[in-house]
């Protein structure tokens, strides 16, 4: 999401949040053009509702589980409560509409668009479990 005066949209702070998954959708994924391989051809965009219940923030995805370092490993791994590192094939198996409700930790992190000063993106760096110390049905949404 990008951040000005003019937009509807606002800055989320920098921090970890623990979020919802409320839905995801595929769309077609305009870095890659044709000849590349079909499944670099979509992208899933995982719509997060923050905790105050009001506010959704967007994660993309490709549409396969791929390396350790694939954001759509890592959430799968989140809603699993494991490593990306840890994932069996049977875990790697999971029906991503199986995913929706459930909650996992992101970490949002601010930058600035290089071309120009005044414009500030926030960015889910990072998707983690919930911690193993806390259940799920603890945390405030």
């Amino acid at each position: 999401m990008k951040f000005d005066n003019s937009s509807p949209y606002q800055l989320i702070d920098e921090g970890q949040y623990p979020v919802t998954i409320l839905s995801f959708e595929e769309l077609p994924n305009s870095y890659y053009k044709d000849g590349e391989p079909e499944h670099r051809k979509t992208r899933l965009t995982w719509n997060f509702e923050m905790p105050d219940g009001m506010t959704v923030i967007k994660f993309f995805t490709g549409k396969n589980l791929g390396s350790a370092k694939a954001n759509l490993t890592k959430l799968v791994a989140a809603v699993l409560g494991k490593s990306p590192k840890e994932l069996t094939d049977k875990d790697k198996e999971i029906d991503t509409e199986k995913m929706i409700g459930k909650k996992v930790m992101i970490k949002v992190i601010h930058f600035e668009d290089p071309e120009e000063e005044s414009q500030i993106w926030h960015r889910i760096q990072s998707v983690k479990p919930i911690a193993k110390s806390k259940k799920a049905e603890d945390i405030p949404f």
